[in-house]
């Protein structure tokens, strides 16, 4: 039996991939074996049987809760089930709410750490975005393992 994992490249934080991604997924899943669902069932770790190759899905909420795969390095059951893999589609919508904000720095020191504070705030932009956050004013960072999306696991190779 022969894979295809080589022929898919580590997912990018663009729309376009993670819509190419999730059309791909149906003939992904088909060679995988599932070894674990996170505690929260938000997410689900698969290995291909032929090369190694682990990938983790999960459902992107802006896409209709629609399941997606991606690439993620080698991990031990055990520990992704302590913490799995940040989920690229959160990381892309969260990126995008910051891209909106804008941070203009004055000359005034943050009350908690001394780094200059950013207009209308007595914060720098860090625990403004903390303070923000606390209220539910602002979303908390995404959940999970922060890994290198573009790890060439076989370079020169092109999506399906």
């Amino acid at each position: 039996m022969e894979c295809d994992c080589h022929s898919y490249e580590d997912i990018e934080l663009y729309r376009e991939s993670i819509d190419k991604r999730i059309r791909k997924t149906g003939h992904i899943k088909t060679h995988l074996e599932q070894l674990a669902v996170f505690p929260d069932r938000s997410c689900t770790l698969w290995k291909c049987p032929v090369c190694g190759q682990l990938w983790q899905s999960s459902h992107a909420w802006k896409w209709g809760e629609r399941e997606y795969f991606y690439k993620v390095p080698a991990i031990t059951v055990a520990e992704w089930l302590d913490d799995h893999f940040v989920k690229p589609d959160e990381l892309l919508n969260y990126g995008s709410l910051l891209a909106h904000i804008s941070f203009v720095e004055i000359d005034q020191k943050c009350r908690k750490c001394g780094r200059n504070a950013i207009e209308y705030s007595v914060f720098c932009k860090k625990h403004h975005l903390e303070s923000m956050q606390k209220t539910h004013a602002f979303p908390e960072f995404p959940k999970g393992r922060i890994f290198d999306f573009h790890q060439h696991y076989d370079e020169g190779e092109s999506e399906n």
